[in-house]
């Protein structure tokens, strides 16, 4: 069910109702870890842009951390991402029972909305929080200035209709975040590396060019969360077709804490450059 939620604060539950996704510190509390943390670095993650002033739809809130940094920044701020009534799109392997394994996916839906609510509620935060699929807006969300999608492309199975439901009500700009294809990175940097990083890109976009790798191997029934590497130059024909003409593309490392390691990532900012009318 798609709705918009009052944001109150949790009744009190074992620390094993929460999940953080992203490493956030809160008041009274401390760093409560999660799988990444963004702190060093956020405004790279978002592309260096100003956000005084703007609504913003961020796809896939997860716990908070992006959504109210970009509220500290000035911004008025939509989180949205699923409930635990919806599930996402998880790779139908032949030989596995996906539906089976459900009920599990749900549950940790619950503690990462959990957790953004504990956050929301010891931040003061008066973001929105909206559940919904990344396929169907609600129309209740309205129209924005800025949207942003922090690494969540590669985990769904269309990627070009998340972007075209958000292009629908983006009046301004687009922010795409993701993984950089490391197999393609190393291949590129081993054999090209000693002409310096502004050549290695050059080299890495005319060798690969606009391209998808479906990631699920058959072989060994992994990933099940995870379906594409997207090239940034991919993301750029597909905003352009979106009407999102004027892109800056740029890269930058943020810290993998689950396998303590820094990820090499790229970021789209996308503006609008055919009216919404012509839509």
């Amino acid at each position: 069910m798609n709705s918009i939620l009052t944001v109150e604060e949790p009744a009190a539950v074992n620390a094993d109702d929460y999940y953080f996704y992203h490493t956030i510190d809160l008041p009274g509390l401390g760093e409560m870890k999660g799988e990444w943390d963004l702190r060093q670095s956020p405004e790279k993650y978002l592309g260096n842009v100003r956000l005084t002033n703007k609504r913003v739809l961020e796809m896939g809130a997860a716990n908070g951390f992006l959504s109210f940094h970009m509220e500290q920044k000035g911004a008025s701020v939509v989180s949205y991402d699923l409930s635990p009534e919806q599930d996402w799109d998880i790779v139908p392997f032949a030989d596995k029972n996906a539906a089976a394994l459900s009920p599990d996916r749900k549950n940790h839906i619950r503690k990462i909305n959990n957790a953004y609510r504990l956050a929301h509620s010891l931040l003061n935060s008066s973001c929105e929080y909206v559940h919904g699929s990344v396929y169907h807006i609600p129309d209740s969300v309205g129209e924005v200035d800025v949207t942003t999608f922090g690494s969540i492309l590669l985990h769904i199975r269309d990627p070009f209709l998340a972007l075209q439901q958000a292009a629908r009500i983006t009046r301004e700009t687009i922010i795409i975040t993701d993984i950089l294809d490391n197999n393609r990175q190393r291949l590129v940097n081993t054999l090209f590396g000693w002409l310096g990083k502004g050549a290695v890109r050059t080299i890495r976009q005319k060798l690969f060019g606009p391209s998808m790798i479906f990631r699920p191997d058959p072989a060994i029934g992994h990933p099940e969360e995870t379906w594409w590497h997207l090239s940034p130059e991919l993301l750029e024909k597909a905003l352009g077709v979106l009407g999102f003409g004027d892109i800056q593309i740029s890269y930058h490392t943020q810290y993998f804490a689950q396998h303590h390691k820094s990820q090499l990532m790229y970021t789209l900012v996308a503006q609008r450059t055919v009216p919404m009318r012509a839509q």
